[in-house]
């Protein structure tokens, strides 16, 4: 049986969802959190997320809906609707009257349809006005509110969450609703969702009396549980190389992926890390366990997660990729990054060696937002050294302190930053400029 299918599975994918309290993560949606003035995160307790299938023409009857989610407790729960129409925007009024937008701006964004400026940057629609990010998103959020108005009454809850025979869904487009419940301290995740038509069914390989008494549909949906199992077969044998893709791969079967490549990825890296890794894995073996090999594998980690502070110094930030192995683009490391060899070391004077004398390899890294990131690197440095290599890892800090026997002499600059000293006393020879 052939189908056509609209396929929502990856993190571009899931930006053309219009949603509220829902937030994109690895691949997949969840409720969005946000953080505290102590530091905590705070999840939404509900969220919903829209997207409107086109089948390209009008009067389909759309076949089904497959909802890949992951409901970890009784207290998560995922709730589906739909409903079809040949309407593509069920607005009563013209699409600038809700909004607030002129005509001549939504033109300019090639706009025609509600759900393309839900689904739009904001800062790209910016460009074509003079309106302010803010306004743009007051105007997104008027217009939800208004198909949510007009398309109340119009949805059908479907029985099943996972896999569904579409009742009654006929017309070119296909809008469907998820709705996500949870907690505080848990979500539910919904993976990927796949619309597929026109409506086949087994039923019509059944001899011609069988067709003409199945008025109630039972039959039909009976067949339909077969056809789901033979369906999902078929994709699976047409998506299989999806399997050796780093970038395609489903989240839960990239440690399968990894250890195929005998590439050691740790739990606590994020999937977005894991699959750069994966994808670069024949470009690092090369490099491992050198210089270029370590720093590329480090600036890998730390691009995929957040410092605790801007250092604000970019010279502590390697300004050129490596020639072989991984191709890192190290402008998008956002900590501090620096690694001092012997060689290194050798040229620096003698009371700047002093105090790592036991480490023949010195990480300069940080500032880190979590101590498990610098366990991170830890093991990271570790696994891509040499064994008769020592190594030390020292955490950059944005703040610095003068000792007992520091000095600043006549020519010591100090940026135009602030100075704290704290309950530090100034002798009576003190001079402050």
């Amino acid at each position: 049986m052939e189908f056509s299918q609209r396929t929502t599975q990856t993190a571009t994918d899931w930006e053309q969802w219009v949603s509220r309290n829902v937030t994109i993560r690895d691949g997949g949606i969840e409720l969005a959190e946000a953080s505290t003035a102590t530091e905590e995160t705070e999840r939404a307790t509900e969220g919903v997320c829209y997207r409107q299938f086109d089948a390209e023409s009008e009067a389909v009857q759309w076949h089904r809906l497959t909802v890949d989610h992951h409901q970890t407790t009784g207290d998560t729960q995922v709730r589906v609707s739909y409903f079809a129409s040949d309407e593509v925007c069920p607005l009563d009024r013209s699409l600038s009257a809700v909004c607030g937008l002129s005509e001549s701006v939504l033109e300019a964004a090639a706009i025609q349809t509600s759900w393309e400026l839900l689904a739009s940057d904001p800062s790209k629609l910016t460009a074509h006005s003079n309106q302010s990010t803010a306004t743009v998103r007051n105007a997104q959020q008027r217009t939800l509110s208004a198909l949510e108005a007009t398309t109340e009454g119009r949805w059908q809850t479907a029985d099943a969450t996972e896999d569904i025979l579409l009742a009654a869904a006929r017309g070119r487009y296909l809008t469907v609703r998820l709705e996500l419940i949870g907690s505080e301290q848990i979500s539910p995740r919904v993976e990927a969702v796949r619309a597929s038509w026109p409506r086949q069914s087994y039923l019509q390989y059944l001899p011609e009396i069988y067709q003409k008494e199945a008025t109630d549909g039972f039959l039909e949906q009976f067949l339909a549980v077969f056809g789901t199992l033979f369906t999902d077969l078929e994709r699976e044998i047409e998506t299989v190389t999806a399997l050796f893709d780093p970038q395609a791969v489903p989240a839960d079967a990239l440690p399968w992926l990894a250890e195929w490549l005998g590439v050691e990825t740790p739990e606590e890296w994020p999937t977005p890390a894991v699959r750069d890794r994966l994808a670069a894995a024949p470009d690092h073996q090369p490099t491992r366990g050198t210089k270029d090999g370590l720093r590329n594998m480090l600036a890998l980690y730390l691009s995929h997660v957040e410092p605790a502070a801007p250092l604000g110094a970019k010279q502590l930030v390697p300004t050129q990729n490596t020639a072989v192995g991984m191709d890192v683009d190290m402008a998008s490391v956002d900590h501090g990054l620096w690694i001092l060899d012997a060689a290194d070391r050798a040229a620096i004077r003698p009371t700047l060696r002093d105090a790592y004398d036991d480490a023949s390899v010195i990480v300069y890294a940080g500032p880190f937002e979590r101590p498990a990131h610098k366990r991170a690197l830890e093991t990271i440095i570790a696994r891509q050294t040499p064994a008769h290599v020592t190594y030390r890892l020292v955490e950059l800090d944005t703040q610095w302190r003068l000792g007992a026997n520091s000095f600043l002499g006549e020519t010591s600059r100090l940026e135009a930053q602030t100075f704290e000293l704290g309950g530090t006393r100034l002798g009576s020879t003190a001079e402050l400029d």
